[in-house]
């Protein structure tokens, strides 16, 4: 099936949820065959779409680097203080420059009275 032959956008195409995964694939391939296409045409969208694919990237990487830290709290029921078990030793900072931890010895006190 070739989107030349109708007369339907390849976004409408993709919209019609076929039961045949592989015209689904097909179709897949030559939406993105026909932006690379555009890209040949239009040369001056390269950077564009450059810059804006390296932008969400490392957005999107920068979530699941957020995300991993233990002051964000995710599951509340199943750990609700995961601050608690934070190793000291490890940097916990994008960027840490001569930080040396010592354990205050008052609050280890306190720690293990309120367990």
């Amino acid at each position: 099936m070739n989107l030349t032959d109708q007369k339907m956008s390849p976004v409408t195409v993709l919209r019609s949820h076929s039961k045949n995964p592989y015209q689904n694939l097909a179709l897949y391939t030559e939406v993105i065959m026909n932006f690379f296409q555009l890209l040949r045409k239009k040369k001056e969208l390269i950077p564009l779409v450059l810059i804006m694919t390296t932008a969400a990237g490392g957005a999107l990487s920068f979530a699941v680097y957020s995300l991993q830290k233990t002051d964000v709290i995710i599951d509340r029921k199943r750990n609700p203080e995961p601050w608690e078990t934070v190793d000291p030793n490890v940097p916990r900072k994008l960027l840490t420059i001569n930080q040396e931890w010592k354990p205050v010895e008052e609050l280890q006190k306190v720690r293990k009275a309120t367990k």
